[in-house]
């Protein structure tokens, strides 16, 4: 009897804190807005923010969800990239490859200009690690930085709705 009294305290705070942290969990994947002092963005339902992205990246954000025939690569993910001191066409020849441009076009063909400082690429498909992708690309460039953000999915996953709360909320500041 000297033991289940404490045990039952000790079983009622384990709940507790186990429902609480299920909750922070949860709470993680709902939408949200990441805003710093370079940019402005919001993250859909269902993507986590990575706090400590890769340091090549400003901005990291993946799918909760992982691919079914590939059980180990998630099926989104968004990443913004900061080029310090470079144009927006050379950043975009390094991001997209120049053999992505057709000859006798020019990268401004392809770049929406309508906004001031940002620009729209269509979706590339690719092989990366034998799963096709897809990827959209919104170029941003302020500050004597380009900032480009990269929204790719497993093929065949891909989410207009996902997608589009990335791109329609991505701003510079």
């Amino acid at each position: 009897m000297e033991c289940l009294i404490p045990g039952l305290i000790l079983v009622g705070l384990m709940i507790y804190a186990s429902t609480r942290l299920k909750r922070a969990t949860a709470d993680a994947f709902d939408r949200e807005t990441i805003e710093t002092e370079e940019f402005y963005i919001q993250k859909p339902e269902g993507f986590l923010h990575n706090l400590h992205p890769d340091p090549e990246y400003v901005f990291e954000a993946y799918s909760k969800e992982f691919s079914r025939e590939h059980p180990d690569i998630r099926i989104g993910t968004a990443r913004i990239k900061k080029f310090v001191g470079e144009s927006v066409e050379r950043v975009a020849v390094k991001v997209l490859g120049s053999d992505y441009i057709p000859e006798g076009y020019s990268l401004e063909d392809y770049l929406d200009t309508s906004d001031r400082r940002l620009y729209s690429f269509d979706v590339i498909r690719r092989e990366d690690g034998g799963v096709q992708t897809e990827t959209h690309y919104k170029f941003g460039e302020a500050y004597g930085s380009v900032y480009v953000l990269e929204v790719r999915a497993l093929e065949g996953s891909w989410d207009d709705q996902w997608v589009e709360a990335f791109f329609d909320s991505f701003r510079i500041k």
